[in-house]
């Protein structure tokens, strides 16, 4: 094996949680169902997120009329935008649920 480091069976197999859950525990995951249906009337409402969707495309819609075989430059910056102010808005309404 001259090169390659020796590893034994349980190394190779063994989880890599170190002996915690490895997904949700059954009282976060009952806690995060019970407040799915709040995020997405949230996500959709023109209080929520749904605001910025709806001022985002009467900004850009114009970008998203016209069609190329290629993507324009400006797909790129307005993808960054559009992903950072998602980023920012889901980050605040999981601060404001404690998360």
């Amino acid at each position: 094996a001259g090169w390659a480091q020796v590893m034994s069976k349980y190394a190779r197999f063994a989880p890599t949680h170190c002996g915690y859950p490895e997904g949700l525990t059954v009282a976060a995951a009952e806690r995060y169902d019970k407040l799915l249906p709040g995020f997405k009337q949230w996500f959709a409402s023109v209080d929520g997120f749904g605001e910025y969707q709806r001022s985002f495309f009467v900004n850009y819609g114009g970008y998203f009329d016209c069609y190329s075989e290629e993507h324009a430059l400006v797909y790129t910056q307005l993808h960054r935008e559009f992903s950072s102010q998602l980023e920012q808005a889901i980050d605040g309404w999981l601060k404001t649920h404690d998360l």
